[in-house]
């Protein structure tokens, strides 16, 4: 595409530009796309002890009190405005939507290490097919399982321990309506509309989003649960070979609960899904609280049994999907541990020792 192309997606005008220039420096900061939202501000504190950083967004003069806090450089990077931007730098992340890809573009041809943990399926879909068609010559790890691909590795990690063979995964998350999430938290908001594909015994079945409820234990909580499109539900299958994968959530609040269910029968996610009412789809989700816990339960099964690992993460969702973020940074820059071009965080060469290094980040891992 030419700098300058328009690209039109809903009601909202993008416009394209290929002139964005990021360069590999092996001594230089790593890129947090968004480094100062929500989801940015928790990877920022967890990767400012270990790398210098550049911190980008719309508006710099947001990040300067975070920049200033850690040494980190902060500088204007809005994915909707043609301006390019250039830099050096050693790896980059995205917390924020890149939806025509423009983040993954420069990082793919510079030669960056890249890594994302903000896209729905489809996008995901879109953007693997585009990194494969630019032949990447660093890794690229689409790291966009729920919490930034921890689902993946703790599902990975289970799986190990089983002799690598099993013949499902089961994943219940437990959404706390006092965390303190980003409005990008409720993106999947905006799917609810669509059916997505999954695996059943290994053949591909269509389903409904918020439906085949089941009531689950999570972290001590019994949690009514339905159906999400998430991106594990398409990679397992295909990395881990796993026959049936399905991920549901459910909501500290039954009244959400019933309140999601209930905006479902109604149709507003099929008859409401413009831009007119984005406000009132994602007001039944994202009214941010001063903090709570992110609680994730994976139950993987197959011959012997079941095996189960519950993820609490007292700091809240957004650490804990920052924590996914900061791991993938670990793995693309240890250059032992991953080689160029695409994978998923459920490949990670030793998935046990990312189980294993959970509580030092003040997150528990519950078995039983």
């Amino acid at each position: 595409m030419r700098a300058g192309t328009v690209n039109n997606i809903g009601q909202m005008t993008y416009i394209l530009t290929m002139a964005d220039t990021l360069t590999r420096d092996h001594e230089g900061p790593v890129l947090i796309v968004g480094g100062y939202g929500t989801v940015g501000s928790a990877l920022t504190e967890l990767a400012a002890p270990h790398w210098p950083l550049l911190l980008t967004g719309r508006n710099p003069e947001k990040g300067a009190a975070l920049a200033d806090k850690h040494g980190a450089t902060v500088r204007r990077w809005d994915l909707t405005d043609p301006a390019p931007f250039r830099a050096a730098v050693r790896a980059v992340i995205g917390t924020v939507n890149d939806p025509i890809d423009r983040v993954l573009t420069a990082a793919v041809g510079g030669g960056v290490p890249y890594v994302d943990i903000t896209r729905w399926t489809s996008r995901m879909t879109r953007a693997v097919a585009a990194a494969a068609v630019m032949r990447p010559r660093a890794p690229v790890l689409f790291s966009s399982a729920w919490m930034g691909g921890i689902t993946s590795v703790v599902a990975a990690a289970l799986i190990s321990e089983r002799g690598g063979v099993a013949t499902s995964v089961d994943i219940a998350v437990r959404w706390d309506m006092n965390d303190m999430a980003g409005i990008d938290s409720v993106d999947f908001m905006d799917r609810l509309g669509y059916d997505y594909e999954v695996r059943r015994g290994g053949l591909p079945v269509t389903v409904a989003p918020l439906t085949d409820p089941r009531i689950v234990n999570i972290a001590g909580s019994r949690t009514k649960v339905v159906r999400i499109d998430t991106p594990e539900q398409l990679t397992l299958p295909i990395t881990l070979d796993v026959g049936t994968v399905s991920t549901r959530i459910g909501f500290s609040s039954g009244a959400a609960t019933t309140a999601l269910l209930a905006a479902k029968k109604a149709g507003l996610f099929r008859w409401g899904k413009g831009d007119r009412w984005t406000s009132v789809r994602r007001s039944l989700l994202y009214s941010p609280g001063e903090g709570g816990n992110a609680e994730i339960r994976v139950d993987v099964d197959g011959e012997g049994g079941r095996t189960s690992a519950t993820v609490v993460d007292p700091r809240g969702q957004a650490h804990l999907t920052a924590l996914g973020g900061f791991l993938g940074l670990r793995r693309v820059l240890d250059p032992t541990g991953s080689e160029p071009g695409v994978t998923y965080p459920e490949l990670h060469p030793d998935p046990a020792s990312i189980l294993r290094s959970l509580p030092e980040h003040g997150v528990e891992v519950l078995r039983e």
